[in-house]
């Protein structure tokens, strides 16, 4: 065996702690370094360097069931063939230390640093060719928990790697009072916009009642930010479904957005001006509206993984899954849902439990998707004409036609998939769960 193999050995010993000199040592003793050289180039003296190494060779004695010396260990274990129970305790230990890394429940955006971000082509490069357009507006959408913010996240780092600008609202950072009325929201969004692009901030200079805050907010925009960086800058909001709750200030605040895309057309300034604007569909089904109340932009949909990126993202778990199968009975029960798929692998990795026992309970209030599963049924609770529509499509065994606002609702939350017009459940956990739950609400 090498070098390499016999420190992972000694390190797939759960109660051992290499340090980090005693891992130098046995490089040096395995190129067949004297103490005396070890002491000179370490600055440590030689005795207590053979008294650490003497520790080192009472171990792997007991691991390995000879007598290892200074030596005679490289000689001696460089012709011991590593076993295969080996194997497996060094297969053992780097799959904790990728759950170590990982360990933190999946919730949420996957930071820049994550492996666990998965590409779905030609989402990303669509993204980043956008905001390297002048004036561009991206729109990103889609249910909860398919990977939006983290889209978001990289798409703001290409524009740091290109040197551009970049500012990040988050709508749920911004309190009621400030959502509720327009002219707060427009300073409020101004002055985080200075904040972070380490401006002063002067809204009081531009700021004029008998102008309004419309007119106000695009000369501060204008003027104050545009005029003032010589590149482009890539405005991000995200969670902006927030604002749609309250309707006055979106229908005053949604088409501004729109008028600084038509700016770009015909003033220079506002060409270095790209938004990004990412928010969640399941508002949809709360507003007496059957249409988005922003379709301006180019709007990206993330889709579901395939079986081979999921497949990928349970490489990264270490779930060493060597075919298509275990991939396809999970998408058999949530289809390629990034959330639903995330969740169900760092459950495998990191709890014990089968991928059986897993999709067996998935659909139980003991599940891993119970929490998942409550939120969708209080929102039918509270809507039940759209209860009884999706009631239909669970009996069903095949397509049903629904009628344009049951399925634009339906679709918003993620439950139902359509093909020419016909209406399907978008995976089968959602039959096993609201077979059983929407006969409970009597609709």
């Amino acid at each position: 065996m090498t070098i390499d193999q016999v420190l992972d050995i000694l390190k797939s010993v759960e109660k051992i702690k290499l340090t980090p000199l005693q891992e130098w040592i046995l490089h040096q003793a395995w190129e067949g370094k004297t103490y005396t050289d070890m002491a000179i180039e370490a600055h440590y003296g030689p005795e207590y360097l053979r008294k650490t190494a003497y520790k080192l060779w009472r171990l792997l004695g007991d691991i390995f069931g000879k007598a290892i010396t200074k030596t005679n260990f490289r000689n001696t274990l460089e012709t011991t063939p590593i076993t295969s129970y080996h194997q497996e305790l060094i297969q053992q230990y780097y799959r904790r230390q990728c759950l170590r890394k990982i360990a933190e429940f999946p919730s949420g955006a996957l930071p820049l640093p994550s492996h666990l971000y998965i590409e779905r082509p030609p989402i990303e490069e669509l993204c980043y060719q956008a905001i390297h357009q002048p004036g561009s507006l991206l729109r990103i959408t889609g249910p909860k928990e398919t990977g939006k913010t983290s889209l978001l996240l990289r798409i703001l780092d290409q524009a740091r790697e290109k040197q551009y600008g970049r500012v990040y609202l988050n709508f749920n950072q911004a309190e009621t009072a400030i959502l509720s009325n327009l002219d707060r929201l427009l300073r409020w969004l101004c002055v985080n916009i200075s904040y972070q692009l380490q401006l002063p901030q002067q809204l009081d200079d531009y700021w004029d009642k008998d102008l309004g805050s419309k007119v106000s907010c695009m000369s501060y925009l204008q003027e104050h930010i545009l005029e003032k960086i010589d590149h482009p800058l890539v405005l991000a909001m995200d969670e902006v479904h927030r604002l749609f709750e309250h309707t006055q200030t979106a229908k005053d605040f949604l088409p501004l957005l729109r008028s600084w895309h038509e700016e770009s057309k015909q003033l220079p300034l506002w060409r270095k001006l790209r938004v990004v604007v990412v928010y969640s569909t399941e508002i949809y089904v709360a507003l007496e509206t059957s249409q988005s109340p922003f379709n301006v932009g180019l709007p990206i949909k993330l889709p579901e993984f395939n079986k081979q990126q999921i497949q990928q993202l349970a490489q990264l778990y270490r779930l060493h899954w060597s075919n298509s199968e275990a991939a396809g009975k999970l998408m058999a029960v949530v289809g390629g849902h990034p959330g639903l798929v995330q969740l169900a692998l760092y459950h495998l990795a990191y709890h014990n439990i089968s991928l059986e026992q897993l999709l067996a309970e998935a659909a139980t209030a003991t599940g891993i998707y119970s929490d998942y599963l409550r939120q969708h049924l209080s929102v039918l609770r509270a809507n039940p004409d759209l209860a009884t529509t999706l009631k239909q499509v669970v009996a069903a065994d095949r397509g049903v036609e629904l009628d344009p606002i049951s399925i634009y609702k339906l679709q918003s939350m993620g439950l139902v998939s359509v093909q020419r017009n016909q209406v399907t459940l978008c995976c089968n956990l959602y039959r096993q769960y609201f077979l059983e739950h929407l006969d409970m609400l009597k609709v």
